[in-house]
């Protein structure tokens, strides 16, 4: 009799989970802090696509969020890390809300290794092109 082995498991897929804040400035002086949240998965050494989440932490646009789709491209030098990526999405929020839905986030991002966890620095726009919302930025991440 023949034995009967299992079959091999594939290769672990390296995924990701992020956490980041920063303040929008949202128009008529009035600016609005929003944390993202990100899951993403490596499909190359310096590829990574997946989904996010970004909502509303203070200010007075209480109740916004979008949700959508992120890629990034990354390069690794020792323990530091350059990114650079995009979210695309969409959402809604306060009746005073003058994003028109569609939210695009563009970001360039340095970071480190601490341990089993990351800690970043990086710049990002906000950008709604059906509204008045056009905000640059500084944010912090967590990974």
């Amino acid at each position: 009799m023949l034995p009967i082995d299992a079959p091999p498991l594939p290769p672990p897929v390296p995924v990701e989970i992020t956490l980041t804040t920063e303040r929008v400035d949202v128009g008529d002086g009035v600016s609005m802090g929003m944390v993202g949240l990100n899951y993403q998965r490596q499909f190359t050494p310096n590829l990574a696509a997946g989904l996010a989440v970004y909502g509303a932490t203070t200010g007075d646009r209480g109740g916004f969020f979008a949700w959508g789709a992120n890629g990034a491209y990354r390069r690794a030098f020792g323990p530091w890390q350059a990114e650079t990526g995009l979210f695309v999405g969409g959402g809604g929020g306060s009746p005073g809300w003058v994003g028109g839905g569609l939210m695009l986030r563009p970001h360039v991002e340095i970071s480190r290794a601490v341990g089993p966890l990351r800690l970043g620095l990086g710049v990002s726009r906000v950008k709604f092109p059906n509204g008045q919302v056009s905000s640059t930025q500084p944010y912090a991440t967590l990974r």
